[in-house]
């Protein structure tokens, strides 16, 4: 028997719905200078495939852990009108866009991938690692899906107790904080490395450190547990290191640059002084 909408329909505060609804559309906004920056560069040199696909799963897994334990919110949409579904599931609309996002920034990282050889890396180890960016994402598509299926296998088909099913939820939600923990070493790594940010866009990153921001606040405020907003808390110290090391990179570009105009200038000089 279905609830009533009364009885399922509860109305977010309206800042709430404001913060939902923008973080949706920054989210979306955020990852198209970096799609612009690939598409341009026609590479994907300098992004870390190891950072996009811990992202990719790492959210997979945090909407997987939001479902299972707001799961009463989603079967309420039989009984709801559109806009009430949609504003009832605001928190797992603003999850969705982040996973599916990183999906498609994974997809042209692999498109426009390079195999040409770099200062740190010759052809074979260039197509050696197109290789196993291939695997990686095939295996962390599998990881989710296999998540999402047990989850309904558990409730659906084996009728597991609600509270098992929670805690399998929660167990997800940590293994997605754990991911998040690492997920952008690897980006980390492979800038300092490159000591350069190569087609890694600084505006996707000040968007989205911010943003990260936002959505501990609002997941917080709207009753989400730790194991929901603690990855992006994780994400906005992360972002905060890479823009410190880009930022970094362009003062010693810059810089560099100068002293050589200067010194060339001071060359010249000398030598009309010369003739």
């Amino acid at each position: 028997e279905k609830m009533s909408s009364v009885v399922c329909f509860k109305s977010p505060s309206t800042v709430n719905l404001v913060i939902g609804i923008g973080l949706i559309v920054g989210t979306l906004g955020s990852y198209i200078p970096q799609y612009i920056a690939i598409y341009r560069e026609k590479s994907s040199l300098g992004l870390n495939f190891v950072s996009i696909g811990l992202g990719m799963v790492s959210g997979m897994l945090t909407l997987i852990n939001h479902g299972i334990l707001k799961w009463d919110a989603i079967i309420c949409c039989g009984s709801l009108k559109v806009h009430h579904c949609l504003a009832n599931n605001i928190t797992a609309e603003q999850l969705f866009v982040g996973p599916t996002c990183l999906f498609l920034l994974y997809v042209l990282f692999l498109w426009f991938y390079d195999n040409r050889p770099t200062e740190k890396q010759s052809v074979v180890e260039r197509r050696a690692e197109y290789t196993r960016s291939i695997g990686f994402f095939v295996v962390l598509l599998i990881i989710a899906f296999l998540c999402l299926v047990s989850s309904f296998l558990m409730y659906y088909v084996f009728k597991i107790s609600g509270l098992v099913v929670e805690s399998y939820g929660k167990i997800l939600g940590i293994i997605s904080a754990i991911c998040t923990l690492i997920q952008w070493m690897p980006q980390i790594y492979t800038t300092f490395k490159l000591s350069d940010a190569g087609a890694l866009s600084p505006a996707m990153l000040l968007l989205q450190a911010p943003g990260a921001i936002l959505v501990v606040y609002f997941q917080s405020s709207e009753g989400n547990g730790i194991t929901t907003w603690g990855p992006y808390l994780v994400t906005f110290v992360s972002l905060s290191i890479l823009l410190a090391m880009m930022g970094y990179f362009k003062w010693r570009d810059r810089k560099a640059k100068k002293d050589k105009f200067v010194e060339v200038k001071e060359s010249t000089s000398l030598m009309q002084t010369i003739a």
